[in-house]
């Protein structure tokens, strides 16, 4: 079984994808598809992104069953159309369906899908829609992915995808090398972050603020963040340090800083609506993970001229550049973390160098005004292509 334009699904059996050509750009039908938008990096971004798309005609599909917890779905431009579409386990395969019946009743052009369960709910409905480009972007490597998922990165997602965004060199290089995904379909682009029209100010506190936003989860090594502050407190540094964020880590984090005795040194204020003013309040900016992409969190904080230490993880390194934007240590490394911190805590000038020269990178490659151009730049490309009658990369086999 083929497709070449349509694609059948049984003998006899076609449906037609939208023919319809946008007169323009602005006329493009987009929908973005996630699981859900609980507060974190993959979610900020999803949201960023939609919000800074031209199009007239955009949607978030949502194929997750609920909406639990904090959330951003508010933050969503109220232009953009909202989509329940939830995928259950036991009527998955109905479920799909009736996602593609939406994609076609729609005429939607493009379909972007984030992450792996809704790349695969996905990108599947858009084939089976007749959906012109179908497009994912990854946003983690994903190393709790088993031989099943793998396979299905192989055989289902890239065969339904023209194009695989990955927020980094590593995911990209996990996903040819361990998933197994065609490198011509492989392109990093990297996450964008809104540019706030002031920076912070820096040198505010008698008592330097360290601070981090995030959600708590093992991958970001907030035992780590503890251990470093313990390690400041111990060297006779008067650090106080914030947390911002929320999530399954949060009991381990405190009966850390419980063990250190920190509990009135380190704040856990939760999740925030405004963490503009956090980020106006630290006097340094701490990344301690042990995995990840590309932080947005981390593109906030530059966006903000704020003084970074972060863990050589990820994209970190190549986000910021040590001695220039930040200073980089190995994860894992309380003491070297610490030595970072001190360094800035002893010349304040260098601090806000580096924080300034983090603010004007931040402008110059991670606005996401100039990502979702990129990304706008991409879909009219690979439509082009679809109207054309080049399917290299858009076919699908079984």
């Amino acid at each position: 079984m083929a497709r070449h334009g349509n694609l059948i699904l049984a003998p006899g059996q076609v449906v037609i994808g939208s023919l319809r050509k946008p007169a323009n750009t602005q006329d493009l039908r987009v929908a973005h598809i996630i699981g859900h938008l609980s507060v974190g990096g993959a979610e900020k971004h999803f949201v960023s992104l939609l919000n800074n798309l031209s199009f007239r005609n955009r949607w978030a599909v949502f194929t997750a069953a609920k909406r639990d917890g904090p959330h951003l779905y508010d933050q969503l431009d109220p232009a953009i159309n909202q989509k329940d579409a939830p995928i259950r386990k036991r009527t998955s395969i109905f479920d799909v369906f009736s996602l593609a019946r939406f994609l076609r009743q729609e005429g939607v052009d493009v379909v972007h899908a984030h992450m792996f369960w809704s790349n695969l709910y996905g990108c599947v409905a858009a084939r089976i829609a007749g959906v012109p480009v179908v497009v994912t972007t990854e946003h983690g490597e994903n190393k709790w992915k088993k031989a099943r998922h793998r396979w299905l990165e192989r055989n289902v997602i890239s065969r339904c995808t023209g194009r695989r965004f990955c927020v980094s060199g590593s995911i990209l290089e996990r996903r040819q090398h361990v998933d197994g995904v065609p490198s011509d379909l492989l392109e990093v682009t990297s996450n964008g972050t809104e540019i706030p029209e002031n920076p912070a100010t820096l040198a505010k506190h008698e008592s330097p603020l360290i601070g981090t936003v995030g959600r708590i989860v093992p991958q970001k090594d907030y035992p780590l963040f503890v251990a470093t502050i313990a390690e400041l407190r111990r060297r006779g540094r008067n650090v106080r340090a914030c947390i911002v964020g929320g999530g399954p880590g949060e009991k381990e984090v405190k009966d850390c800083l419980l063990e250190a005795k920190l509990n009135e040194v380190v704040r856990m204020p939760g999740m925030s609506d405004d963490v503009d003013a956090w980020y106006r309040q630290f006097d340094i900016y701490l990344v301690s993970s042990s995995e990840e992409g590309q932080p947005v969190s981390l593109l906030e904080a530059m966006s903000y001229g704020l003084p970074i230490v972060a863990t050589d993880v990820g994209a970190i390194a190549q986000t910021v550049r040590h001695g220039e934007e930040g200073l980089i240590a190995p994860p894992g490394d309380a003491n070297a973390l610490a030595d970072a911190i001190c360094r800035y805590l002893d010349d304040p000038e260098f601090a806000v160098k580096c924080g300034e020269r983090a603010r004007l990178r931040a402008i110059s490659e991670y606005s996401i005004a100039a990502i979702a151009a990129r990304y706008e730049q991409v879909y009219m490309d690979l439509l082009a292509r679809h109207r054309s009658g080049d399917t290299s990369t858009d076919s699908l086999e079984a």
